[in-house]
């Protein structure tokens, strides 16, 4: 099975997916309003594989702020607000959008990832450090415990140690991560060295559009 870097793609389009740390269970019993959902899921049927400047886009961007206004703590909206946004290069309501996810959800690296990883491909490289370190403090200070417990949790730790560049005890962590959850294919042929190989491919991809895009 060929394994595609997830670190910072994953970090600002589809993080999520592999996110243990279940951000929305902080609000529980919150559960979002039927009509954002429905608005979310609109706007990703719009524009979930659309590229560049146009306007579906735009009109996917538009209907999930709607849906953020109908539900503040809508989280994934937010999350496709942030996808959208950085897509057609609106990098203030990207980071924007970053701190309100912060602020629903103090304990979630997942979204100060996001932040350094659109910080990084705009060369802003020490701030985006900032951001990995303050992740992984909170992977080691508030969710260390549950790491054992939740494969993709502890997967998102180690692209964490890769992105502060620990790279030994990403390496150690991961064929800890292998050998408990042996039964899981996903994580067979993956390696820190093409973690890293690959993770440099997307950076340099995602800069090099930015930059067109300025």
């Amino acid at each position: 099975m060929k394994y595609r870097m997830k670190n910072f793609a994953l970090i600002l389009f589809s993080l999520v997916i592999l996110s243990g740390c279940s951000t929305e269970d902080e609000y529980k019993p919150h559960v979002p309003k039927t009509e954002a959902v429905e608005l979310n899921k609109q706007a990703m049927k719009i524009a979930m594989f659309e590229e560049g400047y146009n306007e579906k886009v735009d009109s996917a961007i538009i209907l999930l702020q709607e849906a953020i206004k109908l539900d503040s703590l809508y989280q994934e909206a937010r999350r496709n607000l942030v996808r959208f946004a950085y897509q057609k290069n609106y990098i203030d309501l990207a980071l924007q959008t970053c701190h309100d996810l912060q602020k629903i959800s103090p304990k979630s690296p997942m979204y100060l990832e996001m932040e350094g990883a659109i910080l990084e491909t705009r060369n802003q490289e020490q701030k985006a450090k900032k951001k990995y370190k303050k992740a992984l403090s909170l992977y080691e200070n508030e969710l260390y415990d549950e790491l054992d417990e939740d494969p993709n949790l502890e997967f998102s730790y180690v692209l964490c140690l890769v992105a502060n560049n620990q790279m030994e005890k990403a390496k150690t962590r991961l064929e800890t991560l292998k050998t408990r959850d042996h039964q899981n294919p996903f994580f067979d042929d993956i390696t820190i060295k093409q973690i890293v190989k690959e993770q440099n491919e997307v950076k340099k991809k995602m800069t090099i559009t930015q930059a067109k895009k300025t």
